[in-house]
């Protein structure tokens, strides 16, 4: 289903709000109907895009294809939520955390420590293709449903064998209001519909140990970050041409200058 709310409706009326709620159930009970069932039934904090840690003062905003799996398999067990049984990978996505809508965070938590991590949109791209498009095989995708396979062919745009370079052409035809979350830009998951930035520390999945520790001295979690559903391939910038590689330099103009990337590490180049 295509976003109803136009730009300026959605800065009057934030995602979480009273106003919003109508929208959000009306969605949900569509989906349904359409026999979307996985989807309707979203845990919270994937409409919010946060995730509330109480005992710790603090807030998680979730972006995917950064880690987000292995964040989340942390911070399920500070709060002690268990997963059901099965893939871990999978099963730790469907778990109910407790949220903080975003029209909330400046306002009621303003004292509580908000963190996200972002990534370079190039290997990003890579890894969401990777993961969702060419995956090896014994991939959970064998398990389980592939959302966005169908979300691609609803859309009109999924094709079999579909190469990085088409992969990257399809993603640049979609704008970010229509953008399933995987390739969504960055910056609209850590900003608000007024475009302020809503975290106090940003860490980068370059150096996702580093900045992870420094998260933890910032509060108390347990255990260290897993490389939960990592894909092995070769280094992200071989997918690359000149034309695919300006193309996402388009694409992703805010995430790279807000979040200062480049194309290829300097220490590659």
């Amino acid at each position: 289903m295509k976003e109803l709310i136009p730009d300026w409706t959605r800065r009057l009326i934030p995602r979480g709000s009273p106003l919003w709620r109508p929208y959000s159930y009306g969605r949900r009970v569509w989906m349904r109907l359409r026999g979307a069932g996985e989807v309707a039934n979203q845990p919270e904090y994937v409409i919010h895009h946060t995730i509330l840690l109480p005992p710790q003062k603090a807030i998680y905003f979730f972006i995917p294809k950064v880690a987000c799996s292995s964040v989340k398999f942390v911070l399920a067990q500070t709060l002690n939520l268990g997963m059901q049984g099965g893939d871990v990978v999978e099963e730790v996505h469907k778990i109910h955390f407790p949220t903080v809508p975003k029209y909330q965070v400046l306002t009621k938590y303003k004292d509580y420590f908000r963190f996200c991590f972002v990534r370079n949109p190039w290997d990003r791209l890579v890894s969401c293709y990777k993961d969702k498009i060419n995956y090896t095989p014994g991939h959970v995708y064998e398990r389980y449903n592939n959302p966005f396979v169908k979300y691609l062919t609803e859309s009109g745009f999924f094709k079999p064998d579909m190469s990085f370079e088409d992969f990257v052409g399809v993603v640049c035809q979609i704008p970010d209001s229509h953008a399933e979350g995987h390739f969504r830009s960055q910056h609209l998951f850590v900003e608000d519909e007024r475009g302020r930035l809503l975290v106090d520390f940003i860490g980068k999945f370059e150096t996702m140990d580093r900045d992870f520790a420094a998260v933890k001295r910032r509060i108390d979690l347990k255990g260290t970050v897993p490389h939960l559903r990592k894909t092995g391939h070769k280094p992200y910038w071989e997918f690359y041409n000149e034309r695919t590689i300006e193309m996402v330099a388009q694409r992703y103009q805010r995430d790279i200058q807000l979040f200062n990337f480049q194309f290829r590490p300097p220490e590659t180049a």
